[in-house]
């Protein structure tokens, strides 16, 4: 086993995650509220 540290966000590879958001209206909170509750559905 590799004595390397394992980050929370790279274990979980947030960055890929968080760049699959495009949301279409600038600065919308509901919005992105929306894009990471279906991603979040998507993945449970």
């Amino acid at each position: 086993m590799s004595k390397e540290n394992c980050y929370y966000a790279d274990y979980l590879n947030l960055s890929a995650l968080l760049d699959s958001q495009h949301p279409r209206t600038p600065k919308a909170h509901g919005e992105h509220l929306f894009i990471v509750i279906h991603q979040t559905y998507e993945l449970w």
